[in-house]
């Protein structure tokens, strides 16, 4: 980079393109003297590429006195990109020039439209809360209503809980009602408790989604007694919405309502009361909760299985082994997740056994719960995998990266060399993980040569996580550790 005393000249000269690259450079280098030059460049450049890239560099610069300035060409500049400016004013971080965002949110591009809701939650803008209501109300534009929802609920304007019960009451399956529910539940509204226990059971997939987010956000326990009973609605993703917003809703009574639930036997509330058993984390239910999973009658066991793994009881590993043990079965599924997430170091021979299943899921769930694990031991198995199931061969490498020890280190940087795209990309997102200083030169040799972009990405990331240094391109790792590793990382 240039010092400041070879850039400051470029600013006054004739071409708009010299003055635009001379900003960057000055953003590039964090010149602050320059300021002076880019308040005058902002307010009276000629050419709107100038204009918009002072405003980018004094956002950077956190000027507050160019706020008002960069508000003023938003409104009524229509050289400028809106975008540019509306960074600028992020940048800034000021919210008192938010004003200027808000009427973007009737624009008629989308884009701009997302970019601005965005804008004003990065501010905490919630001090234009009644501006936005206001064009919500005025707002005639089916497709510029979803927009004003997530505005209101993202800035939690309480103010809006009419105007959003209105709008969820009115609008039929859509965005526009699916941003409706989410944004009652961010401005917490106990008014819309009853409508949204009623999406939860509706045929409308997103809309059933974003209500259960809403009524966890909410927390009103008033809303279990409605979800309780849709535990055994005929719609399998409805039962599992009720039991994840019951889950999510603070209430000691939900533990003892699961646990009732789940003895009654009934078939299709058997695994939404496990799940909730599990996420609650009711400890008097274990014994139960073993009873049916190791029942090969009882319908949901993977539920079930993975139910005694969110208790986070040890004592469930005999249980879990047994069942991860029987020829077929979803219950396997549960035991092999549960064993992983339980850290049941003596389940390690039974999970690398199950690796070898025909059965995907369970082979994968396996490799999942060896990587929790961290066991060496497990070492032979996952290369053998990594090398030898195209299917599970990713999983296998990623799992390698998880276990510690100089042969996983070994066993990763020879899959760099595999010649295969995403084992190359798990090897090297592994040897970043792990942060050994003695990764670097195998990084930096793979990256010497012609790899995929893909990969090259992978092995950028890996180095800069390994030696904590922000270098960007091949040539300058290559030129870092050419140097003896003595010069300074280039920010």
């Amino acid at each position: 980079m240039r010092p400041f005393d070879q850039v400051k000249g470029d600013l006054r000269r004739d071409e708009w393109s010299v003055r635009s690259n001379a900003i960057l450079e000055i953003m590039r280098g964090d010149y602050r003297e320059a300021t002076p030059e880019l308040l005058r460049l902002l307010e009276s450049d000629p050419h709107p590429a100038v204009r918009q890239t002072a405003a980018l560099a004094l956002g950077q610069f956190k000027e507050r006195r160019a706020g008002p300035i960069i508000a003023r060409l938003l409104r009524t500049d229509r050289e400028v990109t809106a975008d540019y400016l509306v960074d600028a004013l992020v940048r800034l971080g000021d919210p008192a020039n938010a004003g200027a965002i808000v009427p973007l949110l009737n624009s008629e591009n989308e884009q701009l439209r997302l970019t601005a809701v965005q804008a004003l939650v990065d501010l905490k803008a919630s001090g234009q809360g009644a501006a936005i209501l206001a064009m919500a109300r005025a707002n005639r534009d089916p497709a510029k209503t979803r927009m004003f929802a997530m505005a209101l609920g993202q800035l939690r304007i309480r103010a809006a809980e009419p105007y959003l019960l209105e709008s969820a009451r009115r609008e039929a399956p859509g965005p526009n009602l699916a941003a409706a529910y989410l944004a009652l539940g961010r401005i917490q509204s106990r008014a819309a408790t009853p409508l949204l226990v009623r999406a939860v059971g509706a045929d409308f997939d997103k809309g059933r989604e974003n209500a259960a987010d809403a009524l966890i956000e909410i927390g009103d326990r008033a809303a279990n007694d409605g979800l309780f009973a849709l535990l055994v609605h005929a719609r399998s993703a409805t039962r599992y919405s009720a039991a994840k917003a019951i889950a999510g809703i603070p209430d000691e009574r939900s533990g003892p309502r699961a646990l009732a639930e789940l003895e009654a036997k009934r078939e299709l509330s058997t695994g939404p009361a496990a799940h909730i058993l599990g996420r609650v984390k009711y400890v008097p239910a274990r014994a139960a909760l073993e009873a049916r999973f190791l029942d090969r009658q009882a319908p949901a066991r993977e539920e079930l299985g993975q139910a005694l793994g969110w208790l986070g009881d040890p004592a469930s590993a005999p249980a879990l082994l047994r069942v991860l043990a029987e020829p077929d079965g979803e219950g396997r599924y549960g035991a092999a997740w549960s064993l992983g997430v339980l850290q049941i170091r003596s389940a390690a021979p039974a999970l690398r056994a199950a690796t070898k299943s025909s059965d995907r899921k369970l082979a994968l769930l396996s490799v999942e719960a060896l990587a929790a694990l961290q066991d060496p031991e497990s070492l032979d198995d996952l290369e053998r995998l990594a090398y030898g199931r195209r299917d599970l061969a990713f999983q296998a490498t990623e799992a390698i990266g998880d276990i510690p020890g100089e042969r996983a280190q070994k066993i990763l940087i020879e899959l760099l060399g595999s010649g295969d795209l995403e084992l190359e990309i798990a090897a090297a997102r592994g040897l970043g993980r792990r942060k050994e200083p003695s990764s670097a030169d195998p990084l930096i040799a793979a990256l010497e040569e012609d790899r995929p972009p893909e990969v090259q990405n992978a092995l950028l990331a890996a180095l800069r996580e390994v030696t904590g240094l922000k270098l960007e391109t091949r040539g300058q790792w290559i030129h870092w550790r050419d140097s003896g590793r003595r010069e300074a990382p280039r920010q």
